[in-house]
């Protein structure tokens, strides 16, 4: 057991708690209680959670297989990011740019 991972994970649960976003809570929950050794994430934006799922994964397993998958990932990095706002889906034209 790596405890450094264990009491990062513990305080990263402890901050979730107390913030707007506790559903974050829920996934280092599940991952510390079924200790996965593969994650596949769906959605990875800038990869934030992404690096917290693998800590707390760590805590049993040195090797973790994680897959993220991200459908814009140029999004953010081109100009597309300006129209983020918009509340309707983009057409895959407009995404090609």
């Amino acid at each position: 057991m790596n405890f450094y991972y264990f009491i990062k994970s513990i305080l990263i649960i402890i901050f979730y708690l107390f913030s707007k976003t506790k559903r974050y809570m829920n996934l280092l929950i599940l991952i510390i209680f079924y200790k996965p050794k593969t994650i596949l994430e769906i959605g990875v934006y800038n990869g934030l959670r992404a690096k917290q799922m693998i800590e707390a994964a760590k805590i049993y397993n040195n090797q973790i297989i994680y897959y993220g998958f991200d459908l814009f990932e140029n999004f953010y990095k081109e100009k597309i990011v300006k129209l983020q706002s918009l509340r309707n889906p983009l057409s895959f034209r407009l995404l090609k740019m």
